[in-house]
């Protein structure tokens, strides 16, 4: 009901758990009454809703078809709700008198035929590790050592001429073992172009010749596995007896199928201002 609303396809007018509501002949007490407005037309709903040990036998439906029919002035539409099930007599009285009935309950193995039940996500994160930082520098120029340099440690950038700056982050990246695959410590290497120099955001004054860098390089791979069983996501169903229709549930209470669970209402209203005229699906109207 809620969603129906939000969706902007009904205006709630009333809706009371356990109201009491004059008949033609006396009082009934109706587990949720719900009173709401659509395309200028007021509908009422009664719900039945009961929690039983047992299937609902065709005498709870008859006698619900008689206090909808002692309502006759509110001209409500029925809908009874139990988790157990109906017997199969409760199922002609039923679609015979514009009666919903339904079975809310946890998902049984029945109801995951057909359906993804467990999800099951490998994950493997690479992990590479950095050590004995190089510098590598043209004939003829000094080497301050990485030690002086702060190995990885500073904001160091690479200049090559007609090349973007590069960070030693991003030139670290190149240095990585291809695939996926754990290795064991392995020297890499990249080479930088002629007239190369690597400067630092530390130090704007920072400007040495390089003719590339080598780095100690091991690559750790972790798995794991991630399982997502359906009774996680699902917590219950909504049946329609008599339409087959089977809507999933999330512990937020919300539908797992979009508008399926408005279809499994099967709330079947007039189509006019004549209440007693044809009826059709409300839920597939909005």
């Amino acid at each position: 009901m809620l969603e129906l609303e939000q969706a902007g396809a009904v205006e709630t007018a009333e809706i009371t758990q356990r109201k009491i509501v004059q008949g033609r002949t006396t009082r009934h007490e109706i587990d949720v009454w719900w009173v709401f407005d659509w395309q200028g037309h007021r509908f009422t709903v009664a719900f039945q809703c009961k929690d039983w040990a047992r299937t609902v036998e065709q005498g709870e439906l008859l006698k619900f078809q008689a206090v909808l029919a002692d309502l006759a002035a509110h001209d409500p539409s029925g809908v009874f709700v139990t988790r157990t099930g109906y017997q199969s007599g409760s199922l002609g009285v039923a679609s015979g008198n514009r009666i919903s009935i339904l079975e809310l309950r946890k998902p049984g193995e029945q109801d995951w035929a057909g359906r993804v039940r467990t999800i099951k996500i490998a994950l493997r994160a690479v992990v590479p590790t950095w050590r004995g930082f190089q510098l590598h520098v043209p004939p003829g120029a000094a080497n301050p050592g990485a030690d002086s340099l702060g190995g990885w440690n500073r904001d160091l950038v690479v200049h090559e001429p007609g090349q973007p700056a590069q960070t030693i982050l991003k030139t670290q990246e190149q240095l990585s073992p291809a695939g996926f695959e754990a290795t064991d410590w392995q020297r890499m290497s990249v080479t930088f172009g002629p007239g190369a120099w690597l400067g630092s955001t530390d130090d704007p004054g920072l400007r040495l010749p390089a003719a590339g860098l080598s780095v100690e390089v091991r690559q750790d791979v972790h798995r794991s596995e991630v399982i997502i069983e359906g009774s996680d996501v699902v917590t219950h169903v909504l049946k329609n007896i008599l339409t087959d229709t089977v809507v999933a549930f999330g512990a937020d209470g919300k539908p797992r199928q979009g508008d399926a669970g408005l279809a499994a209402l099967d709330l079947r209203l007039p189509t006019g201002s004549d209440p007693r005229g044809p009826h059709r699906d409300f839920s597939k109207n909005y």
